[in-house]
């Protein structure tokens, strides 16, 4: 099947291509072809492979569909799987990808025209909607899908990052990022969890729509389900503001009713604040108008003026900024501040999540600031040394000449 919006597409990934797509035989998978609720293995030509293709058991002739492009981690293979789950194989595309190097990050550039050929060959084959591409990694494939976001950032629709953050000297955002939905998930324990936060706040800050969730006690993982993520998945997917039906508006409304009312079932103040922090930036919630918003943040109100949860809450407020400065910082000087700022916040908050936290990446920017000044304590030394040499040199140099000039007066005269 063509889809009629291919030639937007291909304006879209625009890179002509010559031959056909050729489907890979898969003996774990039986007969190996493109068709509803199967994962098929693909060989693009151009493109390093086989990449994983799923389409949704919904599939209906003249549709189209939402496209999820998935980079897996250091030590996998393309795949889809954790997708297959969490969409439960409905409403959209997947297209697990792999990598131009395997085991090497690659460049940008090259990545980037594998990613518009298998997008553009995969559009002959079913409808895709190509205004709803998004990129998604998991740890290596985390932090690749978030550099090669911000590459595309004007040709996607949005990210998912998990397990992973973005390089903090990567290329420069643009200033405003127009609400475009970005989902950061991350395990409580994970040893990238500072680092995923921080790519939340940057992202945020760029005006980027955050969901920012939590594994609570998993390290380097992505759980079974987590509500957050498969909430996004269904705001982008079938629940997407442009393409909704009546029918839809109930189903808000009685998901919002019942997430709202579970947040309230938290007796503790900080428990419940903390729910209702993960419900207002739940992209489900953006859809659902700006009552239930309104009603989100006064409850938040009202909870910050009881201490306790007031202190939770400046003190993840204080961590935040100190990331964003993080992200910022240019000389040993920042650097330093960082540390001083991280040490001040788990002095005062030692009892919050934020100030543990703090206080642990305080050690890790600390060892960074040491490595650093000895690193520029060691070129000054080294300039110093070619200069003094170079000076050395040029006096040896004089002191030839000198000589030589006075020789030639006297043979002169």
């Amino acid at each position: 099947m063509v889809c009629s919006r291919t030639g937007h597409i291909r304006q879209a990934f625009a890179l002509a291509l010559a031959g056909g797509l050729l489907v890979v035989p898969d003996a774990t998978r039986g007969e190996s072809r493109l068709a509803p609720g199967r994962t098929t293995y693909l060989t693009i030509p151009n493109v390093p492979g086989p990449n994983a293709v799923y389409l949704p058991t919904n599939t209906a002739t003249g549709r189209t569909w939402p496209l999820l492009v998935h980079y897996h981690g250091a030590d996998g293979r393309a795949n889809v799987e954790t997708w297959r789950r969490y969409t439960r194989g409905r409403d959209w595309v997947l297209l697990g990808m792999e990598y131009r190097e395997r085991g090497s990050r690659g460049t940008l550039a090259a990545e980037s025209r594998n990613l518009h050929r298998a997008v553009a060959f995969l559009a002959e084959e079913v409808g895709i909607d190509s205004d709803r591409v998004y990129l998604a990694g998991f740890s290596k494939g985390g932090w690749w899908a978030s550099m090669l976001g911000e590459y595309e950032i004007d040709r996607i629709a949005g990210m998912i990052i998990l397990g992973a953050g973005r390089p903090r000297r990567a290329r420069a955002l643009p200033r405003e990022l127009n609400g475009k939905p970005i989902y950061i998930g991350v395990g409580s324990e994970e040893i990238n969890w500072m680092p995923a936060r921080r790519a939340a706040v940057v992202y945020r800050s760029m005006g980027a729509g955050v969901s920012f969730e939590e594994f609570a006690g998993l390290g380097h993982a992505v759980p079974g389900r987590a509500p957050g993520l498969a909430d996004w998945l269904e705001a982008a997917g079938p629940l997407h503001a442009g393409r909704r039906r009546p029918a839809t508006e109930q189903v808000l409304v009685d998901w919002y009713r019942t997430a709202y009312a579970s947040a309230l079932q938290e007796t503790n103040g900080i428990l419940q604040h903390r729910a209702l922090l993960q419900l207002a930036t739940n992209a489900k919630l953006a859809l659902c108008g700006s009552t239930a918003r309104r009603q989100v943040a006064r409850r938040l109100k009202q909870l910050r003026a009881e201490n306790d949860v007031a202190a939770d809450w400046m003190a993840q407020q204080r961590l935040d900024a100190l990331l964003w400065k993080e992200f910022k910082m240019d000389v040993l000087d920042d650097m330093q501040a960082v540390v001083d700022g991280l040490r001040g916040l788990a002095k005062d908050f030692p009892e919050t999540p934020s100030g543990a936290r703090a206080g642990a990446h305080a050690e890790r920017v600390e060892a960074a600031l040491a490595e650093s000044r000895e690193a520029t304590d060691a070129a000054r030394a080294r300039v110093a040394r070619e200069a003094a040499e170079k000076e050395s040199r040029a006096t040896d140099r004089d002191r030839l000449k000198g000589p030589t000039r006075g020789i030639r007066r006297i043979e002169s005269e």
